[in-house]
């Protein structure tokens, strides 16, 4: 049976007995005593017929004139009747009921219709076919001729129930969803949040749904009225997030932590979690240095840079044990909570001043064993980082590069490379079919297809629960020679074994095979962009080329650089497996004690294979050189491994007294133990390249070297929470920690933190302010320590390998290169937090902002000492560093009945300030100075370009010979001298602020989700690759196409030169480039098929999406490049990010 989605009522309403308030009979005296009681009652049986008759009447004659005045106007052409039913449903305020079984809806039909009324339209739809309809108001129920008498009964004898819905102060809540589940068959609640619903099937459950309130599920179970009471669940409050050791939930934080969802990680279909959380989170910048698949590179920063003298990265704890991401599959995360400030990290306080990325990953729930694979199937496309100017054909190139090379002689520069001869510009231009074009970049790039698959099984019972997932990533590189392959597995059990103990075991492993050329990717990415269009890869013999004639210097053939079978490869081989087992007891009420035990296991195996291939000129066939100028076959083994065993316990006790005070304490214990190993064998003189075993190489030329490293930590550590009715927030945590890294005097750390928050929205005298969900004001204090300060620093070490002639023998000899200092300790990083969080009108609007200090003291660096000394000086606890910023997240979000969406951004800003170095330091572009940004540009200005002769007299004396055309520097003092007194600090180290934009929309089964990511204020000092013109005979890129002539007066770029001379590669803030941008991160459309067609099928669920990422990037670097890749160095040179396009389908079984 089918009724239409917005049915309010059922037919039994049109006729049940109509309550006549105004009817009202009381005892009446007359001389003669009381009324009679029977005459009475004639008259009410009288008063109640005529009532009724008029009231049917009227009913009867409103259904017949909405029936004929109704007109409709359709037009079809071989369509399924049921769309065509649909499409009068669609146009009027009749629905429909009907049995499939009885009426064949998928008939196809051809109708046409003008401004007739239903019944026409009925008339000739069902003309030659056993159907018969009845209108009953808006109702048409439509049944096989031979069954009129059971249509009659369905509609005179349907199933009804009705009810109030209200909330929990008991006022109705009109525009409450109420349908049957598993259906679209429903109503919503009228202005006194009444509802009324018919047709359903006996074992019906009514879903009631409205924004800001809880979902309730209700069997109708044969009832004909049910009244339900909504709780109010406003977007946030009952939300629960990862802390330390335990959970919370979000509403009660007292400190800063942002959390992201597996729902919103999976909008961003990728293979590592990083690429999935970039810009989601406030204050997390996370920068992916290189496209290269399986070594992207990214580097983590948690509220800017902390220090200057060791790691800048992270703490990342997966399911409570020390981890990396990269080789976990982000559809097995749960969720993701970002700990900011001191009060939410301190629990992890030696490793906790960068900041903690807590991740949770799925575990099995209690219900049927569920099936799901997760298929995604993408094409990748190289972002082109650089607009080069076009050549038509060969012979255009070498006459550009020759005037290049005519420009530098015009003004004294000689150019390092000979001009090609006309006649070698006459061969290419006249005989362009025996004379290459070629296009190198097409040749080296591709579009390759990229598969991800997930296969998972999750299930359990109120004894056993289980998760576990395989997932395969397959993918190469849009540059040729560069494939990445990963597997990944999680098994997670979770068993009880009675009311008061619980076990469980996860085991994670992860598998990736990164397969390239001897020469890393970047170098052959350089390759492929300098390359001449004047040869191709190899002679028309199989040979390979150098390049066409023996003038053109030129770096190495990328085309043989991937070609492992005749250049040699260098694979690395990656593993991973994270094991842990916990035990918990439940006892006394109110305790819990957990142990934990866990391992994680990391090792890496690179083979780097080098081969010797001779290269040839393209014209004559001349032997010029070896590929790379190799001249030996080598085999290097390398060999990495990794263990960190980790214990730690806690005891939990948490009680609720008097409704009111809610108290939570936290007391544990932690130990871990690190070790790594490195070992490398080097060997050279292999008789074959076929051989890749270092035994098959010649001893004479063989290396072996490794390396030991291994530490340990020991804590202590506790939290205690207290809330007051949700209202006042309390909280305070402490680490102790002993690192072996320290010297035992020196190797203690105690770090404490405080936080409180108030929560306005639940005082008494906001009771009457309902549009307030929530406000809370929150605040937090507390350090945190820094021990990733390398291996043992405070000891004195020698070092090995200086030989040393004794008694006329030669002996290996040892020396000290560094003073010692055994009283450095931790760093430590003090925050300060204050935070407001404002949510309105049931999430209809939302505010998180957060500003913080954070003041870093004991920066562990070496001290800077005259070299005359002979040695390096000692590390100490030598600097200190400021950071302050602030963090806004601005959310909106609607429900408008079936369409639903939210909007929120994001922006966050900090500023970094060197508060102790010591003396001044300049180095290169760089200045580190107290009240600066760390290593903030220093450098000269740039003040336009030469225009002529009388300009360059009029203007001061620069430290390089200049010629109209040239760069010119600002005299900053004006002493007419242009010299380092000269140069000036210059902003840019850092990015006044990132943010992101969320979309999110939803219609029936469609979904729409866009991320926009982009950072502002930041630049880059860029040299070389698309700077340089003609560098290693590289094209220009556009920019120079508006160069200085002595017929175009450019101000802003100088004469193009080849391989540009010092009047243009001096050190000048010409070369920095604003690197702010707008990229379109992700963007994704998907559909949900519907349960009634999924469920033929014998699935749950089934999803189908499209996805884009880096689908459009917005800069304006005016030389080119990736403005989010500018971290590997000022040449400008990072494998290209990829865009990509993608299908993929999500199924559970």
């Amino acid at each position: 049976m089918r009724t239409h989605p917005s049915a309010s009522r059922d037919l039994k309403e049109i006729f049940k007995p109509i309550k006549n308030k105004s009817m009202k009979f009381r005892k009446r005296k007359d001389a003669g005593g009381i009324v009679n009681r029977s005459v009475l009652k004639i008259l009410m049986i009288m008063k109640l017929t005529t009532c009724l008759f008029l009231i049917s009447t009227l009913g009867v004659l409103a259904n017949l004139s909405y029936a004929q005045n109704t007109k409709l106007t359709l037009h079809f052409k071989n369509t399924p009747v049921e769309q065509v039913l649909s499409a009068i449903e669609n146009q009027s305020e009749f629905f429909f009921l009907y049995s499939k079984k009885a009426v064949d809806v998928e008939r196809t039909v051809d109708i046409s219709a003008n401004d007739e009324t239903v019944m026409t339209i009925l008339n000739e739809l069902f003309r030659k076919e056993n159907v018969h309809y009845i209108i009953k108001g808006r109702h048409i129920v439509l049944s096989a001729r031979d069954n009129l008498w059971n249509t009659e009964s369905l509609v005179y004898q349907q199933h009804t129930v009705s009810g109030k819905v209200t909330d929990s102060g008991g006022s109705p809540l009109p525009g409450v969803t109420v349908v049957i589940k598993g259906t679209t068959h429903g109503t919503v609640t009228n202005a006194d949040g009444e509802y009324s619903i018919s047709n359903f099937p006996e074992d019906a459950v009514l879903v009631f749904s409205f924004v800001g309130m809880k979902t309730q599920e209700i069997p109708v179970a044969g009832k004909a009225s049910i009244n339900v009471v909504m709780a109010e669940e406003t977007v946030g409050i009952k939300e629960v997030v990862a802390i330390g050791y335990g959970t919370m939930k979000k509403v009660n934080l007292t400190g800063s932590i942002s959390s992201v969802s597996a729902g919103e990680l999976e909008k961003n279909p990728v293979q590592n979690p990083l690429q999935a959380l970039q810009g989601k989170t406030p204050g997390m910048q996370i920068v992916q240095n290189s496209g290269e698949p399986g070594n992207e590179g990214y580097q983590i920063r948690i509220r800017g840079l902390n220090s200057y003298g060791s790691s800048n990265n992270p703490l990342v704890i997966i399911d409570g044990v020390a981890g990396s991401l990269d080789l976990l599959n982000p559809i097995d995360i749960e969720s993701v909570s970002v700990l900011k400030d001191a009060s939410s990290s301190a629990i992890y306080g030696a490793r906790a001043a960068n900041g903690v990325i807590l991740i949770t990953t799925k575990s099995g729930e209690k219900e049927p064993m569920s099936l799901t694979y997760r298929g995604n199937f993408a094409v990748h496309d190289a972002i082109m980082p650089f607009d080069f100017m076009k050549f038509d054909t060969a012979a255009d190139f070498m006459e550009a590069l020759n005037a290049a090379a005519d420009n530098n002689e015009a003004v004294g520069y000689a150019a390092a490379h000979r001009k090609y001869s006309q006649a070698e510009i006459d061969q290419y231009r006249n005989n362009p079919g025996s004379n290459p074009n070629f296009d190198w970049l097409d040749y080296m790039m591709q579009s390759p297809l990229v598969m991800n698959h997930h296969l998972g099984a999750s299930g359990g019972t109120e004894k056993a629960r289980y998760n576990v997932s395989l997932g395969y990533y397959d993918q190469s590189g849009v540059l040729r020679g560069y494939d990445y392959n990963k597997y990944t597995g999680k098994a997670k059990f979770d068993f009880k074994i009675n009311k008061h103990i619980e076990v469980g075991t996860n085991v994670m492993f992860g598998s990736g095979l990164r397969e390239g050329a001897y020469l890393d990717a970047r170098d052959t990415w350089w390759c492929t962009l300098i390359q001449r269009p004047t040869y191709e890869p190899k002679l028309s013999d199989g040979r390979w080329t150098y390049s066409a004639f023996s003038q053109e210097y030129t770096n190495k053939n990328p085309a043989l650089s991937i070609n492992r079978e005749a250049a040699g490869y260098k694979d690395t081989h990656e593993y991973n497996v994270i094991t842990s087992a916990y035990l918990r007891i439940n006892f006394l009420k109110n305790f819990s004690w957990d142990i934990t035990g866990a391992m994680n296991y990391d090792r890496a195996e690179v083979k780097a294979h080098q081969k010797v291939v001779p290269q040839y000129l393209y014209h004559s066939g001349e032997y010029f050189y070896n590929w790379a100028k190799f001249t030996e076959i080598s085999l290097q083994d390398t060999w990495k491994k990794s263990v960190n065993n980790t214990v730690y316990s806690t005891l939990k006790y948490s009680i609720l007294l008097n409704e009111s005070h809610d108290i939570n304490l936290i007391i544990g214990y932690n130990q871990e133990n690190f070790k790594y190993e490195y070992l490398e064998g080097y060997r050279r003189g292999f008789s074959s390249g076929n051989l890749d075993a270092l035994s098959a190489g010649e001893t004479g030329e063989m290396v072996g070297t490794g390396d030991i490293t291994d530490w340990a930590l020991q804590s202590v550590f506790g939290r205690a929470n207290y809330d007051y009715k949700g209202r006042y927030l309390f909280e305070t945590s402490f680490r102790y920690d002993g690192s072996s890294r320290f010297h035992p005097d020196h190797r203690w750390g105690f770090f404490p933190s405080l936080s409180a928050g108030w929560r306005l929205s639940e005082e008494p005298f906001m009771d009457d302010i309902s549009w307030v969900d929530n406000i809370k004001l929150r605040g937090s204090w507390g350090q945190l320590g820094n021990q990733d300060v390398g291996a043992y620093p405070y000891q004195a070490t020698i070092n090995i390998g200086n030989n040393y002639p004794f008694s006329g023998e030669v002996s290996q000899g040892v020396y000290y290169n560094t003073f010692n200092n055994d009283k450095i300790s931790w760093e430590t990083t003090e925050i300060n937090n204050i935070g407001v969080d404002l949510s309105i009108y049931r999430g209809l609007f939302s505010v998180s902002l957060d500003v913080y200090q954070k003041n870093t003291s004991g920066i562990i660096r070496n001290m800077q000492v005259p070299s005359a000394l002979g040695l390096s000086g000692p590390t100490i606890n030598g600097g200190k560093m400021k950071n302050t910023g602030y963090e806004l997240i601005v959310g909106h979000s609607k429900k408008l009945n079936e369409f639903n969406y939210q909007i929120s951004a994001t922006l966050s800003r900090f500023k970094n300030t060197l508060v102790d170095y010591g003396a001044r330091h300049i180095s290169g572009l760089y200045i580190y100075e107290e009240g600066l940004p760390y290593k903030s540009y220093y450098m000269h200005e740039f003040a336009g370009i030469f225009q002529d002769q009388e300009d360059i007299e009029s203007s001061a004396n620069h430290p390089y010979k200049v010629y109209p055309g040239a760069i010119k520097l600002k005299d900053q003092n004006d002493d007419g001298v242009i010299n380092g007194d000269d140069r000036k600090v210059i902003d840019g180290a850092y990015p006044k602020f990132d943010g992101g934009l969320n979309l999110a929309f939803q219609y029936k089964n469609f979904d729409f989700s866009a991320f926009i990511y982009g950072v502002y204020g930041k630049k880059f000092y860029g040299s070389v690759l698309g700077v340089w013109p003609y560098y290693q005979f590289l094209r220009p890129v556009k920019a120079w196409e508006n160069a200085w002539t002595p017929e175009n007066h450019s101000n802003e770029m100088p004469l193009l030169t080849f391989d540009t001379p010092a009047a243009i590669r001096y050190n000048s803030s010409f070369y920095l480039m604003n690197t702010s941008y707008l990229r379109l991160r992700n963007l994704q459309l998907g559909y949900n098929v519907p349960d009634v067609y999924v469920e033929k099928i014998g699935l749950k669920s089934l999803r189908l999406y499209f996805s884009g990422q880096n689908l459009f990037t917005l800069h304006n670097m005016k030389f080119g490049g990736d403005p989010e890749m500018t971290s590997n160095d000022a040449w400008n040179v990072s494998y290209p990010q990829v865009k990509v396009f993608s299908l993929g389908i999500n199924v559970k079984f």
